[in-house]
């Protein structure tokens, strides 16, 4: 094993327990799979943005589509309801009517397209696949998996090389990698596994161009960094911050100063250029009346009492911190099957391990400025991620939430993108011959596999056994 890569390892870990998971997870058990099957589903045909109907947004759907996705919801919470083998095969085999349509609204209609590129290449590769065996008006099942596959597949391809592409701690972001959260979420379909692997690369890019001295800040890193950037600012615009290590990318990189320049120009120029192009069809579109102001009032009331709120902001993340990790940790269905808090400790207790044993190449040493950065990322992301919910979701569903101290709606796989930077401010020079750091290093897969077998148990007694 010693003898394999530990890019190539992870390729095989990863595909090994994300089919797994692909098929034991049933259909839709997973957060908003539905929403995120249904905008695939409609890139497939064509159609990359929603429609206004009776100030809302949406498309036109198959009723039995719609139908089967929301019988589907009703597993959550209800951990006795059980899947079977049959109704796998019954639900891959069934047929659906497409003629049938209704307008529909759902949570990821304004979500822009370019996330979706993988699972509706897995839907529309299914149709090739069902004209080839004369399979006519295929079910809802039967495409999810082939969208499922392909998120996958495009997932593990983006962090194979990122692991690949980091200078220094790649064990460390193989194990990120392999969390069974991780892994959960990119064998299903929702772009979390899109902003998951997108955030590693995106790390792994920044690192190599700060301590590889052969690599250099050339045209086809400052286009691949402005592509990224596009995905990350339009979808979760908290990780954007994330492109702030550049700051840290040695100037002789970029060049003399004019060069300097004219790539930061360029990379901005991409960045809002391609948003501009991409938000662009939501003008012709047109906009629709938001009832109420409650978004408009909580961000008033953060602005005019700064401290006051900083106390919900610092007491919410002390009170939720257990669920949180439990979500960073594992997490599945919809979001009602849990891990042994054992595992969930244990695995917690290895991710700090693995960056205070790993040996660092002797060049290179995370400095105490890197490490400030990435300590101002992680709270930054952590602090929007709050205050986004706090924002946006508390006042929906909580009765007079304006300036309350509830913050709701937070889910610990928010986190997943930050870890890496996370535990990277735990890295350090290596006592030499210290045996305890030795025995983690020669064994850094055994907690991931144990933890990732644990995980399958977990979803096979809660939806089959």
């Amino acid at each position: 094993m010693n003898k394999v890569s530990i890019p190539k390892l992870y390729v095989y870990i990863a595909l090994t327990f994300g089919i797994l998971f692909l098929f034991l997870t049933p259909p839709f058990q997973s957060p908003d799979e539905g929403s995120h099957f249904v905008k695939s589903y409609l890139i497939s045909k064509g159609k990359f943005y929603p429609t206004i109907k009776n100030n809302k947004y949406g498309n036109d759907l198959p009723i039995e589509m719609k139908s089967y996705i929301n019988e589907k919801s009703t597993y959550i919470g209800d951990r006795d309801k059980k899947y079977s083998f049959t109704q796998m095969v019954a639900d891959q085999y069934d047929t659906m009517d497409y003629h049938k349509n209704k307008f529909y609204t759902y949570s990821t209609s304004t979500i822009l397209p370019i996330v979706y590129v993988a699972p509706a290449g897995g839907i529309i590769f299914s149709k090739i696949i069902a004209k080839v065996f004369f399979m006519e008006n295929i079910s809802t099942t039967y495409m999810l998996y082939f969208a499922r596959i392909f998120s996958l597949l495009f997932s593990i391809f983006i962090i194979y090389h990122a692991i690949k592409k980091t200078p220094v701690l790649k064990k460390t972001m193989m194990c990120v990698a392999l969390i069974p959260m991780t892994t959960f979420l990119i064998s299903v379909v929702s772009y979390d596994s899109i902003l998951i692997s997108l955030s590693l690369y995106t790390i792994a890019t920044i690192l190599k161009l700060i301590y590889d001295k052969d690599e250099k800040l050339d045209w086809k890193n400052i286009i691949k960094l402005g592509l990224i950037g596009v995905v990350l600012l339009n979808v979760k615009t908290v990780y954007f911050i994330i492109l702030s290590l550049m700051i840290l990318i040695p100037k002789e990189k970029y060049g003399n100063k004019k060069e300097m320049i004219k790539k930061i120009l360029i990379l901005i120029i991409i960045i809002m250029g391609a948003t501009f192009i991409l938000k662009l069809p939501f003008t012709w579109i047109g906009k629709i009346n938001e009832p109420g102001n409650l978004a408009s009032k909580q961000i008033s009331f953060i602005i005019n009492n700064p401290i006051k709120y900083t106390g919900i902001l610092i007491s919410n993340i002390i009170k939720q911190r257990n669920f949180q990790l439990n979500g960073i940790v594992g997490m599945f269905g919809l979001i009602d099957t849990y891990l042994p808090l054992v595992i969930v400790a244990l695995e917690l207790i290895f991710l700090i391990l693995m960056p205070l044993t790993e040996e660092i190449n002797k060049k290179i040493k995370i400095s105490m400025k890197m490490k400030i950065i990435l300590l101002l990322i992680v709270l930054g992301v952590t602090s929007m991620v709050y205050t986004g919910m706090y924002v946006s979701w508390t006042p929906k569903i909580i009765k007079n939430a304006i300036g309350g101290s509830t913050i709701s709606g937070v889910q610990g796989r928010y986190f997943i993108p930050i870890v890496f930077p996370f535990l990277m401010l735990f890295s350090n020079k290596l006592p030499k011959n210290n045996k305890f750091f030795n025995i983690v290093q020669e064994n850094y897969l055994l907690i991931p596999l144990i933890t990732l077998i644990f995980s399958t148990f977990t979803l096979v007694l809660r939806y089959w056994a």
